[in-house]
């Protein structure tokens, strides 16, 4: 998921993502992030444009956090 949040390839990191909440298990992520499982597959599907809050949402239910660094200078 860093690597694709890296190179800016969104689907990537949902794709990404949408693997670690289905080893999770779906019914049990949406659960916790207090999301709709159907939006929940959708958000995460290839045409997906989620909110931010709503993957925040879903991190924290899989037990993972976002992190915000500074990008080294380029040369």
């Amino acid at each position: 998921m860093n690597a694709a949040i890296a190179e800016n390839d969104l689907d990537t990191f949902l794709l990404a993502l949408r693997d670690v909440a289905e080893a999770q298990g779906m019914a049990a992520i949406s659960r916790r992030a207090k999301l709709n499982r159907v939006s929940l597959y959708k958000m995460l599907s290839h045409r997906g444009n989620p909110h931010l809050q709503s993957v925040l949402h879903l991190l924290q239910a899989a037990g993972l956090r976002l992190s915000v660094g500074v990008r080294p200078a380029a040369r």
